[in-house]
């Protein structure tokens, strides 16, 4: 076993956060994005999201937190624990049920549609990204809505 003391502090942490929400993620093991979502989205959408956050510079370091698991559903106070343990640089709420307990875990607003700043991370959410994915007026916004993230230069 790897010496924690030895290790990139952050890197300890995410590590930590990883063991003890196994269940909950699926991604990069350092994220540069935290993609939020109620339950597990499909492929399409989280290969747009990933795709998206390519496209914005952060390269494959994009983590999926789904809040329920086969353990259960994350609550508040274990999903404000795993978003500080990851620590990410931005934050993508893919449907209401993440905004929601996202605000709760905060406790400040994660409004849909707009880009706010909780706990000073770049923050997006959507009422339900996937809906957008249907029709292309819908996925223009969407598009629009994830370019008001802060764009990472390498």
């Amino acid at each position: 076993m790897k010496n924690p003391a030895k290790g990139n502090m952050y890197e300890v942490a995410a590590q930590e956060v990883r063991d003890l929400f196994a269940a909950h993620l699926d991604g990069a093991a350092l994220p540069l994005v935290c993609v939020v979502s109620g339950s597990a989205l499909g492929n399409e959408a989280q290969t747009a999201l990933a795709s998206s956050a390519r496209s914005l510079g952060y390269g494959d370091a994009c983590t999926f937190v789904t809040l329920d698991g086969p353990d259960g559903r994350l609550d508040a106070s274990s999903l404000l624990l795993l978003m500080e343990g990851l620590d990410p640089l931005c934050v993508i709420a893919a449907d209401g049920d993440a905004a929601h307990l996202l605000a709760d875990a905060w406790r400040c607003p994660v409004p849909e549609g707009a880009l706010s700043r909780p706990m000073g991370r770049p923050t997006v959410a959507f009422r339900s990204f996937e809906g957008m994915l249907g029709g292309s007026q819908d996925k223009q916004k969407a598009w629009a809505l994830l370019k008001k993230l802060p764009r990472r230069e390498a």
